[in-house]
């Protein structure tokens, strides 16, 4: 079998299950994969011949995206921020607006060597972009899994920057404020997060590749609580923050109206919501005065 055979057998293949324009996407970055080859080296290399390992490793491939894997977990990493993110079961694939509140992050901060909280940082994708882009940093990364924490070291190492990651059940902080050092006695001129903010209405319209792999604990949060977390988290974030410091927050794009509102009924002030770059309500940014 030549390249092109198998380009062109598996897109008739996936086009089934991903449609035309998508299945083209996975095959490339599939042939990136296991012939590293890019679109041009791929139409140059049409007629060689595919040996027995490649085609088992790529044949391996197809299958999984036949079960509606996600490609990232496929592979076991992608790209954030140009950092290089493992991901696993137990982690997120991080998203291109997480992207966007890391760039509003880096463009907001004022501080030479700020000390920032990173609240459900599963991959660690955010406070690893953040210390790469921001280097005199001091960042800590929360987070429930102990298998993501230990993914995010992973990262951490892989990445070359130093953040200290530790477990939190951020959902009982009276207790981690009583016990925990590194949040009692800390105050923080930046706290951000991304907590689960998919209700379970939400989950009926998603895509199999998320809803039968990401984990659903990072996901979602019940229709009648659908700020579960944030009315947690701000609060909590209040107490911690220096004067001056600043909360970002990652948000359900139905939702900018309450979570504006939570946030000031807990007095933060110049308060913005933000749209990502396909027009949803996705970020927001409130400020301890």
């Amino acid at each position: 079998m030549t390249v092109k055979e198998l380009f062109d057998d598996t897109i008739s293949q996936l086009t089934n299950f991903y449609g035309e324009n998508e299945a083209q996407s996975l095959v490339y970055l599939s042939f990136k994969k296991i012939f590293d080859y890019n679109k041009f080296q791929l139409y140059q290399n049409s007629g060689t011949l595919v040996n027995k390992k490649q085609l088992v490793n790529f044949n391996n491939i197809s299958h999984w995206l036949k079960q509606y894997k996600p490609i990232q977990y496929i592979f076991e990493e992608t790209t954030f921020y140009n950092c290089n993110i493992k991901v696993n079961e137990h982690t997120l694939i991080p998203r291109p607006e997480t992207e966007e509140l890391v760039e509003w992050i880096v463009e907001s901060n004022t501080e030479h060597k700020p000390k920032i909280l990173d609240i459900g940082t599963g991959s660690g994708c955010i406070a690893i972009s953040l210390k790469k882009l921001i280097s005199n940093a001091i960042i800590t990364g929360l987070d429930i899994n102990k298998e993501a924490l230990k993914t995010a070291n992973e990262n951490s190492k892989l990445n070359q920057v130093k953040v200290n990651f530790k477990a939190c059940n951020i959902l009982e902080p009276a207790k981690y404020l009583m016990n925990e050092k590194y949040l009692m006695n800390e105050k923080y001129d930046l706290i951000v997060s991304n907590p689960p903010y998919v209700t379970e209405y939400e989950k009926l319209k998603m895509k199999p590749n998320v809803l039968n792999w990401e984990p659903h604990s990072a996901l979602f949060v019940p229709d009648n609580d659908p700020l579960k977390f944030y009315k947690v988290i701000i609060p909590l974030a209040w107490r911690i923050l220096k004067p001056g410091g600043s909360l970002f927050l990652e948000i359900n794009e139905n939702l900018p109206e309450e979570i504006h509102q939570l946030l000031l009924s807990n007095h933060y002030s110049n308060i913005e919501i933000r749209k990502d770059l396909s027009g949803k309500y996705r970020m927001a940014k409130g400020i301890k005065l």
